[in-house]
């Protein structure tokens, strides 16, 4: 247990995510290791019984993680090997990323998507777009896709910026320079 009750913390979230909106997080997630992202104190706002220290965020974080299949847990061992005189680096993965494994294909295509968006005057297009639909002005990001906080704010921004980009695309064309998969095509599913 280390220490930090996280058996305790984990029948809580459980508990709640299922009296909230029936979901059975242990039916529908892989446990794997992530760091405390600030995804996690915002999701712990909807658990009232939830302290916000260190170890509750990091099994919140951890069940945002899980829910996304955004990352695999990996052990990495260093060891000497006598016959090459060398060390060696052994990576295994430990649990595979989460069931909805249309989740890292979705933060896939929405980090190329917000890319695309960020790059060059598309992105001061895009703001002024935003500004004729009367849209909050929100930058497209690109971060790196294992960061949770990062997926759930590259989330809420594309599920803001749906429209916008939409309209975008309308006007230069952008599905025939930039396809979007099935996976990608209904934002308002997330």
């Amino acid at each position: 247990m280390d220490g930090h009750e996280a058996a305790l913390v984990a029948n809580m979230i459980e508990k709640r995510l299922t009296e909230v909106s029936g979901i059975v997080i242990m039916e529908i997630a892989n446990w794997v290791m992530s760091d405390t992202a600030p995804a996690a104190r915002a999701a712990a706002k909807h658990f009232p019984e939830l302290d916000q220290e260190d170890c509750a965020m990091h099994m919140t974080n951890l069940c945002i993680s899980y829910g996304l299949g955004v990352r695999d847990n990996t052990s990495t061992k260093t060891s000497y090997n006598l016959k090459t005189r060398s060390r060696q680096t052994i990576t295994k993965t430990t649990t595979p990323s989460g069931d909805f494994e249309e989740g890292k294909e979705v933060i896939g295509q929405l980090r190329a998507l917000n890319k695309y968006f960020s790059a060059g005057n598309r992105g001061s297009h895009l703001t002024r777009v935003q500004s004729a639909l009367s849209r909050p002005e929100l930058v497209s990001i690109v971060y790196p896709e294992t960061r949770v906080a990062v997926c759930c704010k590259l989330l809420c921004c594309s599920i803001i910026n749906n429209n916008v980009m939409a309209a975008f695309s309308r006007v230069i064309k952008l599905r025939t320079h930039f396809p979007v998969s099935p996976a990608m095509s209904d934002i308002s599913r997330l």
